[in-house]
């Protein structure tokens, strides 16, 4: 999304620092069912599941305990402030309401959101990234599944060099992770009437991914958001709602 904010005459640039959003079984749940958590959820730092020595080694809680212990699938974020929870929450953005539906069937995750607001193939975010170079940065021999959303922040640039920078970021991630499954998204358009330069992104988008022979989504195709902006969009017209972040989660997670 277009960070650019005009405070008085001058511009600036949103920033918010790359957040690892943990999955952990709730307290109470942890507390029920006989299960301690060792560690720290300061960022950077993974919360490690043990039973608990004052619970039964068997009973109702025991399946919940041994899916507590079983080692989280890694999943990796690249993008732009649709990803963050800019002028959200990081609470409330899609990648945590994702383990937050992962944490009610049991299946543990690990997310780590490495978007950048303002950031593009082209143009790099608040950190200084562009979309292959957050994905370079971030992605280990651990990550099973990266999710590559966006980006209509290089609306303006060259958008004929988008689908190699699509291939690049896709290689970018092989390397590192070559079994992962990588599931690049296109932007969304909250209007009927797309914006031309809009289309063009999907476009590119679609055929270095194509090239590279890695899933793609559509969202403008899809409908994601489209025709919904009153309800779904924030009220300086641009970032989305917690609603939107619903859409978002409910429909990447079907990817």
């Amino acid at each position: 999304m277009k960070l650019k904010q005009m405070v008085g005459k001058r511009l600036v640039r949103q920033r918010v620092t790359p957040t690892i959003v943990l999955l952990t079984i709730l307290t109470t749940a942890m507390t029920a069912c006989g299960v301690d958590a060792l560690g720290s959820s300061t960022e950077g730092t993974a919360i490690t599941l043990k039973p608990s020595s004052s619970a039964a080694t068997q009973g109702p809680c025991w399946a919940d305990r041994q899916r507590a212990l079983q080692p989280a699938e890694l999943y990796l974020v690249i993008g732009e402030s649709i990803s963050t929870g800019y002028q959200t929450s990081v609470e409330d953005s899609w990648p945590n309401l994702l383990v937050q539906d992962f944490d009610r069937v049991g299946e543990p995750v690990t997310v780590i959101n490495a978007a950048e607001n303002g950031a593009g193939y082209l143009v790099p975010g608040a950190e200084g990234r562009t979309f292959d170079e957050q994905a370079k940065a971030s992605v280990t021999s651990e990550t099973a599944v990266v999710v590559v959303y966006g980006s209509e922040n290089d609306i303006g640039e060259d958008l004929s060099k988008i689908s190699d920078k699509v291939q690049l970021t896709a290689a970018n991630l092989r390397e590192q992770a070559p079994d992962a499954k990588l599931v690049f998204v296109g932007p969304a358009s909250y209007d009927a009437e797309v914006d031309p330069e809009l289309l063009a992104i999907r476009d590119q988008i679609q055929s270095g991914a194509q090239e590279a022979s890695v899933e793609f989504v559509d969202p403008i195709s899809d409908q994601w958001i489209m025709g919904k902006r009153d309800e779904l969009i924030g009220p300086d017209g641009d970032p989305p709602v917690l609603r939107a972040m619903s859409t978002f989660r409910k429909n990447l997670r079907q990817s």
